[in-house]
């Protein structure tokens, strides 16, 4: 890591007036940090030059006086011998508290920078993402998901509230549909979702038409409805495979629609269990 690293982290002065002085100050903590680690640093290099140099000096002239006076009293060598395992001792010593310094402070360097980003994270004004819903218990859910990171809000109160014709005959198609009609009304990133049931020996069905089901067969509307005429049309058949699909997609202004899907495969009962609904615990 290094000290520049700091001086990445930065708010957007350009917020809610609220916090506005508050980023400013933070902003001015985070560059008398950053000068901080700079001198921190120069004082351990400073500090390596003006005890190092002096040890590796005289322990070069204890063993230019031992090489031009080989024949010294026994006394005298001894003395420059043992001056010389001292000189020996303290350079490794210094060394070691050296090394040691400047460890402590790259991990102190690095402990801040994680609390400056962390803190960062939860300053900053967070960008807006749209569901194209208006399905509380759907919002709620992608509050909890994303709400760390973004301010996730309902197209109603995005300023959305127009009917949103779904005429895609596949899930991912319908869900591309819903987000990318929301965010070029509202100008904001905005996410979608279709889901479904497709059952394999009525060729998909009901598929993209799963909450409408009843209804386009003139035979009322709502899960119960759904679900009686599905039952019924199932009704003697013995390949009962089917999934669960759901489509997201995912449109930034000026960028190109994003699309995930996934399935849940299963077996369709022959009769309706629990009274919770789509989603219950019931058994």
């Amino acid at each position: 890591m290094e000290t520049s690293n700091l001086s990445e982290i930065r708010l957007d002065e350009e917020t809610l007036p609220e916090l506005r002085s508050l980023t400013h100050a933070l902003n001015e903590m985070l560059e008398r940090l950053s000068r901080g680690f700079d001198a921190q640093r120069q004082f351990v290099g400073n500090a390596a030059h003006e005890l190092r140099t002096p040890l590796t000096l005289l322990q070069t002239q204890l063993e230019l006086f031992s090489d031009e006076h080989p024949d010294i009293l026994p006394e005298s060598a001894a003395f420059l011998d043992a001056l010389q395992d001292e000189v020996q001792r303290l350079s490794r010593l210094t060394h070691a508290l050296l090394d040691m310094g400047a460890k402590g402070i790259r991990a102190l360097m690095e402990k801040q920078k994680d609390s400056l980003a962390e803190s960062k994270r939860h300053l900053s004004a967070k960008p807006t993402l749209v569901v194209a819903s208006s399905n509380q218990h759907k919002i709620r859910e992608l509050q909890h998901i994303f709400g760390d990171y973004y301010t996730v809000v309902s197209m109603v109160a995005a300023g959305f509230n127009a009917p949103i014709e779904e005429t895609a005959t596949t899930f991912a198609g319908n869900a591309v549909i819903k987000a990318e009609t929301v965010s070029a009304a509202t100008g904001l990133p905005t996410i979608a979702d279709d889901s479904g049931l497709s059952i394999e020996v009525l060729d998909g069905d009901p598929g993209v038409y799963s909450a409408r089901y009843a209804m386009m067969a003139g035979e009322g509307s709502g899960d119960a409805a759904n679900n009686a005429l599905l039952l019924r049309r199932m009704k003697g058949k013995t390949d009962r495979s089917c999934a669960f699909i759901c489509a997201l997609a995912l449109k930034i202004p000026g960028r190109e629609t994003l699309i995930a899907e996934g399935s849940c495969p299963g077996v369709l009962l022959e009769e309706e269990r629990g009274t919770g609904g789509f989603g219950s615990t019931g058994k």
